[in-house]
């Protein structure tokens, strides 16, 4: 007896009806173990040059290959064909003509290629409607500005989460011909990263940041605790902290505690989920606190997963205690966090904390 699931989340993890599977659907399934890899790399091809010039792209994940292009122009009349999105084999389509390649790094590979994948279809069916005849298609009619090959690249490289890429394909566009110089010489996706390293009292602390300013980590070394009060500015920051990326639930995060560096703007803030910041990641800055107030020193890293997104999915937090007279090193901790509700942290009590330091 066949049957299939009606649902593509039978033990209640995210929820979603699928009338339409047997199993989970592939472009829209649950992970809750973080097995698959959201990234991946696109290789855009150019083949050929001057008016025959046609692009096509492939997005590659760690376990599939997917290659994309559109098909459509004009005649000699300068006419415009009905444009179709469909796969393509490198050596069997473009045989004999000159390709030029190039690679981008995508933060979220599948996206691009749940695009990919839906334009394909829509084009499988809009051919069945046409009983297979050409002259027969409804689809977009081809457009040099809006409807090319070229804006079908930028589409899904924009899907699979490029930053940046242009809203027209025409060429007579300054911004297009240098995005598309940019993207064949492998410079878009390229993140540009710098530090930046501020003091506050006896706490010392460095970030890296994206073009955005967003941070990517921050590693601080951690000698005291201070009770300072925030800023007016401090606190539009946090309001603001994520952008359209925040959630409802969010609050403006702080990856090293206002207590150890007091305001640090941006650079220290991330969307994070309130009961996340407010339970366990306190809980965890409480016991650098404690740790502090011992005598001790904190050597951290805390990083942010995927790197230079906009909203993180993950927190991961490396530290070291360290004894300041010896440089020993008595405690050390890594945790990963999900920014999600109802995390938990199983931190080292105060009281452990003056246990310990009457044994050294």
């Amino acid at each position: 007896k066949q049957q299939r699931f009606i649902n593509q989340d039978p033990i209640g993890l995210v929820g979603g009806i699928n009338h339409y599977q047997y199993a989970p659907n592939p472009v829209n399934w649950v992970d809750p173990f973080g097995l698959s890899c959201k990234e991946g790399v696109a290789t855009v091809l150019r083949i050929g040059r001057g008016k025959d010039t046609h692009f096509a792209i492939q997005i590659k994940t760690k376990f599939e290959v997917t290659k994309t292009h559109q098909l459509g122009g004009t005649d000699d009349n300068g006419i415009s064909s009905r444009t179709l999105i469909d796969s393509y084999d490198e050596e069997d389509d473009f045989a004999g003509k000159l390709i030029e390649k190039a690679t981008i790094k995508l933060p979220n590979a599948i996206a691009a290629i749940d695009l990919q994948r839906q334009l394909m279809l829509n084009s499988e069916i809009a051919l069945d409607a046409a009983d297979g005849d050409p002259d027969n298609l409804q689809t977009p009619l081809y457009d040099a500005a809006t409807q090319s090959c070229l804006a079908h690249v930028f589409d899904v490289l924009e899907a699979g989460g490029i930053e940046g890429t242009p809203k027209s394909s025409s060429i007579r566009d300054k911004s297009v011909r240098k995005f598309t110089r940019d993207m064949m010489n492998g410079k878009i996706g390229e993140e540009e990263i710098s530090e930046v390293a501020e003091e506050f009292e006896d706490n010392k602390a460095t970030w890296k940041i994206d073009s955005k300013g967003r941070p990517i980590s921050v590693e601080a070394t951690l000698k005291s605790t201070y009770h300072g009060k925030r800023s007016s500015k401090e606190k539009k920051a946090q309001s603001e902290a994520g952008g359209e990326a925040r959630l409802t639930d969010d609050d403006g995060g702080h990856l090293v505690g206002h207590r150890f560096m007091s305001d640090q703007g941006e650079k220290n803030l991330f969307p994070q989920n309130s009961n996340f910041n407010r339970g366990s990641y306190k809980s965890m800055e409480n016991e650098w606190a404690d740790w502090t107030d011992a005598g001790y020193e904190v050597k951290l890293k805390v990083s942010l997963e995927p790197p230079g997104s906009a909203r993180p999915t993950d927190v991961i937090s490396e530290y070291e205690v360290c004894d300041p007279n010896t440089d020993d090193v008595v405690y050390e901790k890594r945790h990963k966090f999900n920014n999600q509700s109802g995390e938990t942290f199983g931190r080292v009590t105060k009281k452990d904390i003056e246990k310990l330091k009457g044994l050294l």
